[in-house]
């Protein structure tokens, strides 16, 4: 979805930033301070929606601000169905874009919205430090999240930062118990995905390629999940031991599947010796059943390496500094 940002921020009289922003906006968003407020605009993340955010010192009463932006009629006025999120520091509205928008709706929107605000928080003293009230002369984003913040308390989160992810990586990774409470993950979610694959065939051999793909999807989530929470630090190794484990639970599963419809085909007991033979021809089976659903097993169980590494804790802070926007 492309915003018109350029038009929008003539309408609205903010300022335009290439930068994601605490929207992670990928077409950059637009800034402002309205009455001791940060306000951001663009696109939410890679969804199809349009985020308005605000960002103030503190709310006494988020549940009251809640609902005075549900009922604000501006607001509804521009998408009848939209999503409103507050915490004691930011305010989140977000809805899809109109097929037919206008600017000079969403100035008026995004007015109220902010109007609605300031009646229930406590601003910000821009020109002072948000942690020691020194003198600031520029916004920081820091991690795209704008901020008044003086140079020394910007050394200082740095630093702190930096001793975090030390700290974080000098831990141990406890692989020993991830790998024991993985595998037991991988062998139950496993078999519950192998007899969910048998009961997918119907009495003609038909079968669901999505919702086979879509079973691996969540043995993956699963396996990740257990070893994630079994280790004090994830590291590369962590995540290579989430991929094994989830071809581990996906191969049981596949092995108990084609030996039960072998059995049912062939009229023959599901014993050890069956799943035996199945277990060494498993792969080929696979294939034989279908290539799709193998090239995309196969891709999900690497994708379970980066699923895990992606979950590390987020120590790193990266400051961008600007002028102060102009009130509006």
């Amino acid at each position: 979805m492309r915003l018109p940002l350029s038009e929008m921020a003539a309408a609205t009289g903010v300022d335009f930033y290439d930068e994601p922003g605490p929207l992670d906006s990928a077409q950059g968003i637009l800034l402002d301070v309205r009455n001791g407020v940060f306000i951001c605009v663009g696109g939410l993340g890679s969804t199809n929606r349009i985020g308005v955010y605000a960002r103030f010192k503190s709310c006494g009463d988020t549940s009251a601000l809640l609902g005075a932006l549900k009922q604000n009629p501006v607001m509804k006025k521009m998408y009848v169905v939209w999503k409103a999120e507050v915490t004691p520091q930011t305010a989140l509205w977000s809805f899809s874009k109109p097929l037919g928008f206008k600017n000079e709706d969403f100035a008026a929107a995004t007015a109220a919205f902010t109007q609605t605000i300031t009646q229930f928080v406590a601003p910000f003293e821009l020109s002072k430090c948000e942690r020691c009230n020194n003198a600031v002369q520029e916004m920081v984003l820091a991690n795209g999240c704008p901020m008044s913040m003086c140079p020394e308390c910007l050394s200082k989160t740095e630093e702190e930062n930096e001793i975090q992810r030390k700290h974080y990586e000098s831990g141990s990774s406890k692989q020993a118990k991830a790998f024991v409470y993985g595998l037991a993950a991988a062998l139950v979610g496993g078999s519950v995905v192998g007899l969910a694959a048998y009961l997918d065939n119907d009495k003609w051999g038909n079968f669901h390629p999505t919702f086979r793909i879509g079973l691996t999807i969540l043995l993956a989530f699963l396996v990740v999940f257990v070893v994630k929470r079994s280790v004090s630090r994830i590291n590369r190794v962590t995540c290579v031991l989430a991929s094994v484990l989830t071809a581990i639970g996906r191969i049981i599963g596949d092995i108990l599947a084609y030996g039960m419809v072998i059995g049912k085909n062939q009229q023959i007991p599901f014993n050890t010796e069956l799943l035996g033979w199945t277990a060494v021809h498993v792969l080929r089976l696979k294939w034989n059943f279908s290539p799709l659903v193998f090239v995309f097993d196969g891709l999900i169980v690497l994708a379970a390496a980066e699923l895990c590494w992606v979950s590390r804790p987020k120590s790193a802070v990266s400051f961008r500094k600007y002028p102060i926007p102009r009130p509006f």
